[in-house]
Order: C-alpha cells, then structure tokens, then sequence
C-alpha cells in the first residue's frame, strides 16, 4: 500500500512562494512511482495430522525492484515453525488445531511497503467405524478410531477420540435405528461386505457398515458435544457388494 505524504499549507506567503517549486516538484515524483502489488495466497485448510503447508506468495512493482520479503504470524496458536520466512514461499509447519494469520510484508526500491494476509485453518479428524469388526487403533496410516459395534436405538459414544488419540467432547448416539424392520432383534449393522481397502480406510472398516434399509424413514442419529464456534463438517461413508438393487440414504439435518 504506497503511502500518500500529508502536506500542511503554511499561512506566511513567502513561504508558500519559495516552497511552490518543492511541492510540485514533490507531487511529479508521487505519481512517477510505480504500484507495489502483493499477494500472501489464498487462505487454506489442513486437517490433522497433516499439519505442514507450502506458503506461495508474490509480489510485482511496476517501476521498481522487489528489495525484501518478510512472513511473520499475527494471530493464532503460538505452537507453529516458520522457516524461510524471507523468501516468497516459507514453510509453515508444526501445526495445533486452530486458525492461524499470516502476513506478508513486501518492500521495493522506491519505498514501497506492501502487506498482504491469508488465513490457515487446522481442524482435526474423528473416524467412527460402525461394524463388529473393530479397526484397531491405531491403523496403518496410524489414525485412531472409534469403533461403535451396535447402531441399535439408544446406542452411545461419549468423548470420540481424534486421529491423534486426542479426547474431545464429541458424541453419536443413535435415537431411531437406519434398518427399519428389516432385522429388529439385530444390532442394526453387518459385516458382510468384501470391498475393503477402500482410499485409506483399512479393511476392518471399510466392511463394516450401519445397514440401511428402505423400511425405515424415521431412522435418525445425533451428534452431541459440539462447539457453536466451531465449523464441522460430517462425511458418511459405506459400501455394499453383491446386492443388485440400488440403495438410497438421503441424509440431512434435523428440520431440513
């Protein structure tokens, strides 16, 4: 952002006479300077344990030369590793749950002082394997799991865990099963699918699965513990083979 000098007008005319040829002399040099142009990059998301990121800024003066860079952290958890950090693209690594506020600060050889910010957002993960074949924890990528071995009514996890085996205040409970009266004296999952191995869920998981079935459209689970200042986002995941005829869940939140 190029900085505009504030003039004051002196009330003595002599003075305003003998100092007319500065000031339009000042005036042509302002608008002879070029334009510092920055950009810190586009805010971005990470989800734990990735908890390093590639920064990517630039900048570009018109008429000038690019004299330094500088990257510092202004808001956000104070456990974090900036390295490069006078260079256009820095590592920002080390990263904790929460959001962080970089700025970049650029300086060109006509005085230039351009700042520009972008925001990182750290979020952890909680996996929730329904099935009676548990997911051991932790799993091959090395992300714990939560494993909920009934979706039978009234059903309950307290304090899921992260990926990183951290406890948090989230719960499921599931208030009216999502298999109807296909198998009511059953516990309202199965374990008979043969994918597995699926993106990077391991195979306990990916065979395991809370059965839905037509028969049901009161079927309905809630999700406790949650913090209003908190964004969540919430991913279903299943599969079945073998079957011919197409299953359909239409999920949506309560009063949707």
């Amino acid at each position: 952002m190029m900085t505009i000098d504030q003039i004051k007008k002196s009330v003595f005319s002599l003075i305003l006479i003998s100092m007319g040829i500065f000031l339009c002399s000042n005036a042509s040099y302002a608008n002879m300077r070029g334009i510092l142009t920055v950009n810190a990059g586009a805010d971005a998301q990470l989800t734990l344990p990735n908890n390093t990121i590639n920064l990517s800024g630039s900048a570009t003066s018109s008429t000038g030369i690019i004299l330094s860079y500088s990257w510092v952290k202004i808001e956000g958890p104070s456990t974090y590793s900036l390295s490069n950090q006078n260079t256009p693209s820095p590592t920002f690594s080390g990263l904790v749950e929460g959001v962080y506020t970089l700025e970049l600060t650029v300086t060109d050889d006509e005085s230039n002082v351009v700042s520009d910010t972008i925001n990182i957002v750290v979020s952890s993960r909680i996996l929730i394997d329904f099935g009676s074949s548990l997911t051991a924890s932790p799993d091959a990528n090395g992300n714990y799991w939560n494993n909920v071995t009934s979706a039978s009514n009234g059903i309950k996890l307290t304090n899921a865990v992260t990926v990183q085996n951290n406890l948090t205040s989230i719960g499921f409970q599931v208030v009216n099963r999502i298999d109807g009266t296909f198998n009511t004296g059953g516990p309202g999952v199965n374990s008979v699918n043969t994918v597995g191995l699926v993106n990077d869920y391991p195979n306990s998981a990916t065979t395991d699965y809370a059965f839905a079935h037509p028969s049901t459209n009161t079927g309905r689970w809630r999700l406790t513990g949650l913090d209003t200042s908190t964004i969540y986002v919430v991913k279903f995941w299943g599969t079945r083979s073998g079957v011919p005829d197409p299953r359909i869940i239409e999920i949506k939140m309560e009063d949707e």
